[in-house]
């Protein structure tokens, strides 16, 4: 579990392991958000830099950084697709990044948002996810009109 703080000297998350008698680690960092890893001793944190998003990928066990990556585009939804990768869904288009990939050194394209889930349109994403094999992925959103909530896939 993490917990994000912030007071008038200094701002970081509390990053709580409930299956190592409740250790709490101190993060001190300008992140946003965090999003640990669900298997692996890893977390991410994503700063918003001057129109650009930085992610850096840290493995909590070994002390090290293992990513630091920058996108151009603002993105509101991400999430760990499985132990090794990181799905991104930017304003225009969705991303994959593989932390333990040492040759990739940027996020790699997977499609662009279309249809109600394109850009302009206002829609919420709330799921993304891949098949088993990494070959097939959805996105899911939702949007209101005329007062009934509707859900969108791609």
């Amino acid at each position: 579990m993490s917990v994000f703080r912030k007071d008038d000297t200094k701002s970081g998350f509390d990053l709580v392991d409930f299956e190592n008698n409740f250790n709490v680690i101190n993060k001190p960092n300008k992140a946003d958000s965090c999003l640990p890893n669900p298997v692996d001793n890893l977390i991410a944190f994503r700063m918003n830099m001057d129109g650009a998003t930085l992610i850096q990928i840290y493995d909590l066990g070994k002390g090290t950084k293992l990513k630091s990556v920058e996108l151009t585009e603002t993105f509101t939804y991400w999430k760990w697709v499985n132990k090794d990768v990181i799905a991104i869904v930017g304003d225009t288009s969705v991303f994959h990044l593989n932390v333990y990939d040492e040759k990739q050194t940027a996020l790699d394209k997977v499609f662009e948002r279309s249809g109600n889930l394109a850009p302009g349109n206002k829609c919420q994403i709330i799921n993304y996810s891949l098949d088993p094999n990494g070959r097939y992925c959805y996105l899911a959103g939702i949007s209101a009109s005329s007062g009934q909530i509707n859900g969108d896939m791609q």
